[in-house]
């Protein structure tokens, strides 16, 4: 099991937390920096094609987000929007017969 901590303590708007989940995922420049894309980037994860980090054969990846409870309201849609993101790229992979390979870890929630 592959585990990316995302440092989150700069994060103050949507801009800034997609250049969190960029640094931390070694997403590729032409990432466009917002869900559709964060999606895109982790389907290419999921399915081994041209972006870090690979994940071998029936590994999983966990996406740490660490301690997401001290933070406002606002900081919290983000961290829930990382969340569904990576549900959907779940659900889709699973609705194509292949396993759900990514998890959401945080705690203080």
């Amino acid at each position: 099991m592959a585990i990316i901590r995302v440092l989150l303590d700069g994060v103050s708007d949507w801009d800034s937390l997609h250049a969190a989940l960029a640094d931390a995922l070694g997403f590729p420049d032409y990432y466009g920096r917002n869900g559709h894309a964060f999606i895109d980037c982790l389907t290419d994860i999921t399915h081994g094609w041209d972006v870090p980090p690979m994940l071998v054969d029936g590994e999983t990846l966990t996406i740490d987000l660490g301690d997401t409870n001290r933070r406002e309201e606002a900081f919290r849609e983000k961290t829930d929007a990382v969340c569904a993101w990576v549900a959907f790229v779940n659900w889709r992979d699973m609705a194509e017969g292949l396993p759900a390979r990514l998890l959401v870890s945080s705690f203080g929630r």
